[in-house]
């Protein structure tokens, strides 16, 4: 029986050098404790990722009678494959059944740098700046509306361009604010366009909460003075920064202290004391699809396995997705130093990318009247399984579907014929190795004989 997998990850250059430095790259992870055992699982399991030997689900097409296996996916945020399967079924699930149709800001908040270490690592503080995130959003767009309660969404991320620790913040505003009528309903009051003043109070009150949290936490006035000129070697050791070559084609484009605010063209930024905050353009509420393509953007992976190469002499290359500051397009790393700089970027379990707020937040009374409502289909005229299907079908746990129990294990729930293109039903779960057979008859009469020079051989008269 043939395995079924399109995008193999075996085949790719990141999986073939996770393979290869496997071992050293634990060593080394394994010197930053016990927290960092989530780092090394996590690659363990990316290994067996789409290998139908450590799990797979057999189906079978009821038309043709096709069969074929379809391997088990890590689901793992560190799989290429597994992180953009992710990223767009959550952008389509957010806007196909969470965000209202409302027009949407996209806003951005940085953290000065000498911070990385802090919120990298610690998740009460990183959660506590995340919530006073929402709260000054939600206050901001408050004031600049009538009355009525706002909402959106908020992303943790933690790459830069060049694939350094680079902590940040991405969210969707509503663009204005609900305001609850005399019968209990709900009407949406869009906002006005911000002005680059509105953008620099926001700017002051981010940074002006940001520091009082600070000091809230135990960090002296001194440090949280000091803290956007830090830039220590020692604060990224552990973040297993790598050290990087940078290939460089053409003319610097700017000195290191020149141009550190970027200015687009479709939005506004402000940036006081080390702490930038960008507000885009109004989305509009029927332009979905552009909704849909900037939630993938906010669900990306960390880094992209197409700008990944690799030289003759082993060293991987990364193609930058734009130039940085002194005109350099390509980063040169060690095999091992890039595996250490992809291990910085993950989330730590139980840290979501994802954080809903104000009407939207899970605890909102308003939240089911604002969401799009689900299309319940009719089951009542689905076709009925073969017999064979259903005999060889397993138990499944109270609640599960087949579509959702290959979600959870596959990640997908298209499985169409390459035949005949109809829908293939599971047959089985295959979770455990085929038992080993041996080659020939057991031997288990025959006694084992003694080696040469033995009691025998010493007993005959010398020659």
């Amino acid at each position: 029986m043939e395995a079924s997998n399109p995008n193999p990850p075996q085949e790719t250059l990141f999986h073939r050098v996770v393979r290869k430095h496997f071992v050293e790259f634990q060593a080394k992870v394994r010197r930053w404790g016990d927290g960092a055992g989530f780092i090394v699982s996590a690659f363990r399991k990316y290994l067996d990722c789409g290998d139908a030997a450590r799990g797979c689900a057999e189906v079978k097409c009821p038309g043709c009678g096709y069969e074929c296996q379809v391997p088990f996916s890590c689901r793992n945020r560190v799989c290429p494959s597994c992180a953009a399967r992710a990223m767009k079924t959550g952008a389509a699930k957010l806007v196909g059944e969470i965000l209202p149709q409302v027009p949407y800001r996209h806003v951005v908040v940085s953290y000065p740098f000498g911070w990385n270490s802090r919120l990298a690592f610690q998740r009460k503080l990183r959660s506590a700046v995340q919530r006073m995130v929402t709260n000054v959003l939600q206050d901001w767009e408050s004031e600049r509306s009538v009355d009525g309660k706002c909402g959106g969404a908020l992303f943790r991320h933690r790459a830069g361009a060049a694939l350094e620790l680079r902590i940040h913040d991405h969210g969707l505003l509503f663009g204005g604010v609900y305001r609850k009528n005399e019968d209990g309903s709900l009407s949406f009051q869009a906002s006005q366009d911000p002005e680059l003043e509105d953008v620099k109070w926001l700017a002051v009150r981010l940074e002006a909460e940001f520091r009082a949290l600070m000091i809230e936490h135990g960090v002296t006035r001194e440090e949280v003075k000091d803290g956007e000129e830090k830039n220590d070697a020692e604060q990224l050791e552990l973040l297993a920064s790598g050290k990087a070559e940078r290939a460089r084609k053409g003319t610097a484009l700017a000195d290191p202290e020149a141009g550190e605010v970027e200015h687009p063209t479709n939005g506004l930024w402000a940036r006081v004391n080390g702490l930038h905050v960008f507000v885009s353009a109004r989305i509009p509420a029927e332009a979905r699809g552009e909704l849909q393509k900037l939630c993938g953007y906010l669900l990306r992976p960390g880094f992209s396995v197409g700008r990944l190469g690799q030289r003759a002499d082993g060293m991987l290359t990364y193609r930058l997705e734009e130039k940085d500051k002194r005109g350099n397009t390509v980063l040169v790393l060690k095999p091992v130093d890039f595996m250490l700089r992809v291990a910085s970027l993950m989330h730590a379990p139980g840290q979501h990318v994802c954080r809903y707020f104000g009407i939207l937040a899970g605890g909102s009374a308003d939240r089911k009247k604002v969401i799009p409502k689900r299309e319940v289909k009719d089951c009542k005229h689905e076709a009925k399984e073969p017999e064979i299907i259903k005999e060889a079908t397993p138990t499944l746990p109270i609640g599960l579907t087949w579509p959702e129990v290959m979600r959870r294990l596959t990640g997908s729930t298209s499985l169409k014929c390459p035949k005949c293109a109809c829908r293939m039903k599971p047959k089985r779960l295959v979770t455990e190795p085929p038992p080993l057979r041996r080659c020939g008859p057991r031997r288990d009469a025959e006694r084992a004989r003694g080696p040469p020079g033995g009691a025998a051989a010493r007993a005959l008269p010398a020659v």
